[in-house]
């Protein structure tokens, strides 16, 4: 399953079942692909400084529900990247550390910064 088909799905269900458990705009999320994922050999040691256009590495994408669902539909490759897609739900329970490093890597870091302070109770600077 892909990040965008998790994401709606998650959505919809809230939707049906209206416990507010996942509020797409304060419901954080990390969307991972291809973890571990190394580019191919190069053909020669001079050439390893040269990145591999056709390679489709690692991608981190964080955000709330709703910031990765308004990612475009011609974007999603580009910003998801290939299979295998892992979509983690963060907790209630969020460190100041992971905020940080998580923020790095999303697609609204000024709606990251104030979910994670608002609504994780995050004490960042």
């Amino acid at each position: 399953m892909s990040i965008p088909i998790a994401l709606e799905q998650m959505k919809e269900v809230e939707e049906e079942v209206g416990e507010g458990i996942l509020d797409p705009k304060k419901t954080l999320v990390i969307a991972l692909s291809r973890m571990g994922a190394h580019p191919p050999p190069s053909s020669s040691a001079r050439d390893d400084h040269i990145p591999n256009p056709s390679y489709d590495g690692e991608h981190i994408v964080s955000g709330t529900l709703d910031d990765l669902l308004s990612v475009p539909p011609e974007d999603h490759q580009r910003i998801f990247g290939s299979p295998l897609h892992s979509l983690i739900v963060v907790g209630k329970r969020l460190h100041v550390l992971e905020a940080e490093f998580a923020e790095a890597f999303a697609v609204n870091k000024e709606n990251w910064r104030r979910v994670a302070k608002d609504e994780y109770g995050v004490a960042l600077g």
